[in-house]
Formats: structure tokens, C-alpha cells, sequence
């Protein structure tokens, strides 16, 4: 490779790292899958075969390959690429793109000597405990594998205990958004100002801070629990309904006014939808309801809207799906995002939820970051049920309960819903 392509000291030093482990802990714009795919380039040239991976097949394809194809052209070597099956053949090396998403469908890959794993910190351990597995060199080359990774850091992840304890033969390079020559200052002021409301957000995003915290990148941070305001009573209420998906999820019914929760009850998934109305007629008998927000991802409302129909309830729900398009999508990657985040602004004003017992833990593990085309992105459902071990039933029904405004619909409740007056 005789073509010399201009480097910053934090990516050249990543680059020429010849350490068992190497971690790039990045800011947004730092080059990182820039840099990995020039480092995993030059060790092909040794005849070693290259494992890459990403989080998504969405992001092999759209960006680590891209990147990997680019940097073989720049340094004209000759390449076959197989798109089907995520391969890249030179005439010294194999490269093959695997994703992360299924820990488990990454077994039985072997003949590769170095492993290079994009977003680190946002993949499961096991993928990587799998992958280690498959280091087993090839014909050509049986040197000692190399295990490299870059990633923006995310507090309580493997790769950030991986890389504050650095045990054994261990590089780590943390470089800045800010740090990058390459990017432009309107960009990093960019960076900056999308992160201007969170010191943890700010300090992970751009800084790439492998400790920002107890908060662990909450939406919602635990200081904001120490918050609360006496709750005023005889206030419209909302009311968020999060319907049991499968396992063991629980049905969780939220009354909320604007000044805290009032009720938060948790009903078994096997009760029917009939059972659930009376719940709710129950809970908000006498009291003036602006509107019903029943989660309707997956379908698992679908019961209780047609149990509804028939009575006035039905001109007050209305239906969330958490993966659809948020209100702000200029801000928020989906719903269920910006929900979140309405929660947040309703916890730092003192929002009492002293009434809710799972509420605080399951904020905890809600962790949000910047997506790639830099929206607020909370991290998959699969991994919080994972932290806690259950379904975050109980934050997503609060969650609901705020997400519209209290006084925009209102009814006033009496012991039926089939006589309640709409104002």
C-alpha cells in the first residue's frame, strides 16, 4: 500500500496499534469506521482473513462496506465482493461483514485472524464471546488474533469495562468530536448544540467520556427523582394503558394529572379485555378525562378498543405506536423516544410519581443516544427487558399518560362510561 492518506495522531495511533485488544472510544465524527476500515485493510496485506461486524445489517450495508470498498480503491488493490453473502475477497485476504443482531446466528465462522467490531459499546457481550470463538487463523497465517474495536462509549456495556479495566495487551484511544481536524466547526458546533441540554449526553456523544455517571445516559436521570412535588388532586386526568405483550409483561393502567400520578395499576396479561374496561371505569369514576393512550404496538390493544367501541370511551383513545414517526422528528427517531423525553421535561419540573414502585429502577436502564442521522434514539426494548429482567411496563403506561396535553379533550366520568358528557 504506497498511497498515504492524511490521518489525525488519535486515528494514526489506532491504525498502527499492534496490541492484542485496540479500542478507539470515539465522539460522533471522529472517524471510526473510517479508521477500521484502514486498519483492517493493512492487516490483510499479512495474509490474514478480516471478521468485521456492525450492530444492523442496515448498517453494513450502508455504511462499514461502503467504507471497507472505499479504502480498497483508494489503495488499488484488487477486490471481489459478494453482496448476498457480505463477503469481500483480495488476493491476499478474506473479509466477512457480520451483524450483531442475533448473538447466536454468529457461531461456527472460523479461519479468520483479526476481529473488528463497529459500535462496540452498542452490542450485546455474547456477540463478541461468539466471535472471540471464531479466531482461529487460517492456512496462510496461525499468528495470534487480534480483537479490535471502535465505538462511542455507553456506560454499563461490556466494551466500557473492557476498556476502564484494559486487562492484558490493551490499546485505548479516546479522541473527541472536537479532536477530528477533518471535520468541518460548523459540524462540531453542531454536535454541541444538539447535546446542549444533557452534561451525560454531551460527554458521551462528543467527548467520548467512558464514565458520565449513575445516570448511565438516562432519559430520565435518577437525580430527577428527588424532585417531587406534593401531588394536587381533582385535576383532568390522562390515562395510559401499556397492553401485555408476550412472556411475562404485565398489563399497567396509569392515571396521571399534570402535577404526578395518582394510580398505577398493574393487571395480570391473561385478563380479558372486558375485565380491563371495568378497571378503568373504576379507576376514573368521577373524575374529568381528557384521554385514553393505550400502546398499540403488536396489536395487543386491538381487545381492548373493540371492547370500547361501544362505550364513550372510545371518542377518547387514542392509539401509540412506539416505532411510528414522532410529533418532533426533526429531534426524536420515533414515539416512543419523544414520550420519553416528554416525561423527562415532566420529572425535572417536580412531577410527583411517588406511587409508582418500578418507575425509577426502569428509568434507570432507559438509555438514549444520538442516532446517525443524529436523533434522539432510546436503545432497544430487548435490552432493557435484559437489565431488568421484565417487560419496563410501568414507565411505558406513565409514559403515555403524559405524552398528550391534559386539558385539550376532556369528559367528566360518572359510574358508566356510557354517560359520560364531552366538553
Amino acid at each position: 500500500m504506497k498511497v498515504q492518506e492524511e490521518v489525525s495522531e488519535y486515528q494514526a495511533r489506532y491504525i498502527e496499534s499492534n496490541t492484542k485488544y485496540s479500542a478507539f472510544c470515539g465522539g460522533r465524527g471522529s472517524g471510526k469506521t473510517w479508521i477500521a476500515s484502514r486498519k483492517s485493510v493493512k492487516l490483510s496485506e499479512k495474509h490474514r482473513n478480516q471478521l468485521v461486524t456492525a450492530r444492523t445489517y442496515k448498517d453494513l450495508s450502508q455504511t462499514v462496506i461502503p467504507k471497507f470498498e472505499d479504502c480498497l480503491e483508494t489503495y488499488k488493490i484488487p477486490y471481489k465482493i459478494n453482496h448476498s453473502k457480505h463477503t469481500i475477497v483480495t488476493d491476499r485476504a478474506k473479509f466477512l461483514f457480520l451483524s450483531c443482531e442475533d448473538p447466536e446466528s454468529i457461531r461456527g465462522y472460523t479461519e479468520f485472524n483479526d476481529l473488528h467490531m463497529d459500535e462496540a459499546g452498542w452490542t450485546k457481550k455474547k456477540a463478541f464471546t461468539n466471535l472471540a470463538l471464531c479466531m482461529r487463523g487460517n492456512s496462510n497465517n496461525k499468528t495470534p488474533p487480534t480483537y479490535n474495536f471502535t465505538s462511542t462509549p455507553r456506560l454499563g456495556s461490556w466494551f466500557n469495562k473492557k476498556c476502564i479495566d484494559k486487562k492484558g495487551q490493551f490499546t485505548l484511544i479516546q479522541c473527541s468530536s472536537l479532536d477530528n481536524p477533518f471535520i468541518s466547526e460548523d459540524e462540531k458546533e453542531m454536535f454541541l448544540d444538539v447535546c446542549s441540554d444533557s452534561e451525560e449526553l454531551e460527554q458521551q456523544e462528543i467527548y467520548a467520556s467512558l464514565d458520565t455517571g449513575s445516570s448511565k445516559n438516562a432519559v430520565v436521570p435518577d437525580k430527577y427523582f428527588l424532585l417531587d412535588k406534593p401531588i394536587v388532586l381533582n385535576q383532568p386526568v390522562n390515562v395510559g394503558i401499556d397492553f401485555a405483550g408476550q412472556g411475562h409483561d404485565e398489563i399497567v393502567i396509569t392515571m396521571a394529572n399534570e402535577t404526578g400520578v395518582e394510580i398505577c395499576k398493574h393487571i395480570p396479561q391473561d385478563k380479558e379485555p372486558d375485565q380491563v374496561l371495568q378497571t378503568l371505569e373504576n379507576i376514573v369514576e368521577g373524575r374529568t378525562l381528557c384521554n385514553i393512550v393505550v400502546d398499540d404496538t403488536g396489536g395487543y390493544a386491538q381487545g381492548f378498543i373493540h371492547a370500547a367501541k361501544h362505550t364513550e370511551f372510545k371518542s377518547l383513545i387514542r392509539r401509540v405506536n412506539f416505532a411510528e414517526s414522532a410529533k418532533d422528528d426533526e429531534i426524536y427517531a420515533n414515539s416512543r423516544a419523544e414520550m420519553y423525553f416528554i416525561l423527562r421535561k415532566y420529572k425535572k419540573e417536580g412531577f410527583n410519581t411517588s406511587v409508582c414502585k418500578n418507575l425509577r429502577e426502569e428509568c434507570a436502564v432507559t438509555i438514549y443516544y444520538l442516532n446517525d442521522r443524529g436523533l434522539r434514539q432510546l436503545i432497544k426494548k430487548e435490552l432493557i427487558k435484559q437489565e431488568l429482567g421484565r417487560s419496563p411496563d410501568e414507565s411505558d403506561s406513565v409514559c403515555l399518560s403524559t405524552y398528550y396535553p391534559f386539558k385539550k379533550r376532556s369528559a367528566i366520568v360518572s359510574q358508566s362510561p356510557q354517560v359520560i358528557k364531552l366538553r
